[in-house]
């Protein structure tokens, strides 16, 4: 188990070096008016490969024809096999050249860093802001990340079978959502849509706590895979335009860190709280949490209510 774990982290920490680089990739070789349509296409292609391989692992396993370990060895390898092809093609992805900023040489102690964070803060208000609201809005979202499958399991008695049908209806209502949601966030623009729709995804986990049904659970999950592709599209792409373009890369580092120290303490605090209260109670709390924290895109606005520039994919 200590071992699993090990490689589950090792696993993530490259992730997060990549994540600085290839967020200013996709702004750098996607322009704006086109954003909306790429990020959907590539998410729905990424949402329909997910459901058609975890169907096919899932039989694989069950079918038995290979022993364990063998049978998870076998499986990541082919994974493995298949990941590597992202890099053939993001290899072949031209980037524009660019100037490269001179940093200046400073010693590395924690006040400057401090003052350097206070500094790249106050000269981008839209940044600070969205950072600002998106760890107010994730913050019950992170608390009752790990509780999901401990109440559907522990308290509702869940089977494998039913896990994965429901990892099925979250994969496919994504890829509806995406589809639904495009054209709506270009019409009416990401700063409107984001508003509107990012306070309803605190109902998730509150409707949940209170239908301790699984039949109707698996209608809320369709429903977080409805609207949660909203808040991914318009979220991305103003986190996109809040930045400087010249400094992609360090503002990426810094929002990536702060958004992640709340996703690293929050489970914890949620597993403390479930245990304290309840499972169902802990579920409904830090769905109001959320709602309550979703209300900041309100109250402090972004960016100005404008349409996108014209999708030129119909």
């Amino acid at each position: 188990g200590l071992l699993v774990v090990l490689a589950l982290i090792l696993i993530g920490a490259p992730a997060h070096f990549f994540n600085v680089g290839f967020t200013p990739l996709l702004a750098d070789v996607i322009p704006e008016s086109r954003r909306a349509a790429i990020f959907t296409a590539r998410n729905v292609v990424n949402g329909a490969t997910l459901s058609l391989f975890v169907f096919l692992y899932g039989q694989w396993l069950e079918a038995g024809w290979a022993p364990f370990p063998g049978n998870y060895q076998i499986m990541y390898a082919f994974g493995f096999v298949f990941a590597m092809l992202s890099q053939f093609f993001l290899h072949k992805v031209g980037v524009p050249k660019k100037a490269v900023l001179e940093v200046p040489t400073v010693k590395n102690t924690p006040r400057k860093q401090w003052a350097a964070l206070r500094e790249m803060m106050r000269s981008q208000p839209a940044f600070r802001r969205l950072t600002f609201n998106t760890i107010l809005h994730a913050l019950g979202l992170w608390c009752v990340g790990p509780l999901y499958i401990i109440y559907y399991v522990r308290e509702l008695g869940a089977s494998d079978g039913w896990v994965g049908l429901m990892g099925t209806v979250a994969s496919l209502s994504a890829i509806l959502g995406w589809m639904i949601w495009r054209p709506i966030v270009v019409r009416y623009g990401e700063p409107r849509i984001l508003r509107y729709v990012i306070v309803l995804l605190g109902l998730i986990p509150l409707m949940i706590g209170l239908l301790p049904n699984l039949t109707l659970i698996l209608f809320v999950v369709a429903l977080n895979g409805l609207l949660a592709p909203a808040v991914n599209l318009s979220h991305f792409n103003i986190l996109l335009k809040v930045m400087p373009p010249d400094q992609r890369p360090v503002f990426t580092a810094l929002y990536t860190t702060l958004v992640n120290m709340g996703a690293f303490l929050c489970p914890m605090i949620g597993v403390l709280v479930a245990d304290w209260i309840g499972l169902a109670p802990a579920l409904i709390g830090f769905g109001a949490l959320s709602i309550l924290g979703s209300t900041s895109f309100w109250w402090q606005r972004v960016l100005p209510d404008r349409p996108t520039a014209v999708d030129p994919v119909s």
